[in-house]
C-alpha cells in the first residue's frame, strides 16, 4: 500500500536467540511471494537448506543458488567494464575497492588523488578496461598530477601496494576478470557463502564489495520487483572504514529503487562502534 517507504531493517540478538531461524523464515515468505530478488552475504552456512528448498520451489522463476568463495575456486572480478556512461554508483564501487586495498584512514587528499585518477582514466581510455590498464594509466598520471597540484600523495607506497593485483602479482586474478553477471541477475535468490574467506584480510572485503555492487545492478536494473539484500554478521563486513562509507551510500540509495537493505549481527555495538555506520543504519 505504499504506506511505508523505508524498508530497511536491523536485526540484532546474541547466539542461539533465534535472528537466523526468524531471518530464514522471512526471506522464505519474501522469496515466495513471487515479486521478489534476495541477495544474502553469509558467513557459516546458515541458508544452505533454505537455498535447496527454494531451488525446488522457484525453479520457474530461476530458482536458488549458493556460491561458496574459497581460495582454490578464487573469485574473479572486473570492477571497470561498463554498460554506458561510469556513473557516480560505478565509481563509488571502483573507489572503494582501490581503497580497500591500499589502507585504512586515507586521508581527504588521497582519496581525491585516487578518485581524479578514476575520472581520468575513464576519460581517455575507452578500449577494453581493465585494473590492469587503470595501474598502467595510473603510474604516469599520478606523478604529473600531485607535481602540477603540489599535494602531498605517496605515488611509490601506492603502486607497491596495489602491485600485487597487477599483471604477474599475487592477486592478478581479482580485479582482471570479467564476472558472467547474467546468471546472478536472472536468480531471485542467491546466497553468497564467505565462511572460507571470512578472514582474509585480502579478498574478504573485495568479495564483500563485489556482491554488493551484484545486488546494485539488480537494484538499478530491475524495475517494479522488490529487491532484498541481507548481510550476515555484518560487521565483519564493515570493519574498515571504506566499508562503512559504501555501506552507507548503500543504505541511503536502496530504498529509492524499491529496494531493502537488512543487517543480521549479533551485538548492538557492531553496529555502533562504527560513526559511519551508526548514522546509516540506525538512522
Amino acid at each position: 500500500k505504499h504506506l511505508i517507504h523505508n524498508q530497511n531493517k536491523i536485526i540484532i540478538g546474541g547466539s542461539g536467540s533465534g535472528k537466523t531461524f526468524f531471518t530464514n523464515h522471512l526471506l522464505r515468505q519474501y522469496a515466495e511471494s513471487g515479486n521478489c530478488h534476495i541477495v544474502l552475504l553469509d558467513v557459516g552456512r546458515s541458508y544452505e537448506l533454505l537455498t535447496i528448498y527454494l531451488n525446488e520451489r522457484l525453479k520457474d522463476q530461476g530458482g536458488a543458488m549458493m556460491v561458496e568463495f574459497t581460495t582454490e575456486n578464487p573469485i574473479s572480478f572486473n570492477p571497470f567494464i561498463l554498460e554506458g556512461e561510469l556513473d557516480i554508483e560505478r565509481k563509488q564501487t571502483i573507489l572503494s575497492v582501490i581503497y580497500t586495498l591500499y589502507k585504512e584512514n586515507l586521508s581527504e587528499m588521497e582519496k581525491d588523488v585516487i578518485a581524479h585518477s578514476v575520472t581520468e582514466y575513464f576519460a581517455t581510455y575507452s578500449a577494453e578496461r581493465s585494473f590492469n590498464d587503470f595501474y598502467e594509466f595510473s603510474q604516469s598520471y599520478i606523478p604529473e598530477l600531485i607535481k602540477e597540484k603540489s599535494v602531498q600523495f605517496n605515488s611509490n607506497e601506492f603502486f607497491f601496494i596495489l602491485g600485487k593485483y597487477y599483471r604477474g602479482g599475487e592477486y592478478d586474478y581479482l580485479l582482471n576478470k570479467e564476472m558472467d553477471t547474467d546468471v546472478f541477475f536472472h536468480c531471485p535468490f542467491i546466497v553468497f557463502e564467505l565462511d572460507n574467506i571470512k578472514d582474509h584480510a585480502t579478498i574478504f572485503p573485495v568479495a564483500t564489495l563485489i556482491i554488493i555492487d551484484i545486488f546494485m545492478q539488480k537494484m538499478r536494473r530491475l524495475k517494479g520487483v522488490r529487491k532484498v539484500n541481507c548481510i550476515e554478521e555484518a560487521w565483519k563486513a564493515i570493519a574498515t572504514p571504506q566499508m562503512a562509507a559504501y555501506i552507507k551510500y548503500f543504505y541511503k540509495t536502496i530504498r529509492k529503487h524499491f529496494g531493502e537493505a537488512m543487517v543480521v549481527t549479533q551485538e548492538v555495538d557492531d553496529v555502533i562502534s562504527s560513526p559511519v555506520i551508526r548514522d546509516a543504519i540506525i538512522n
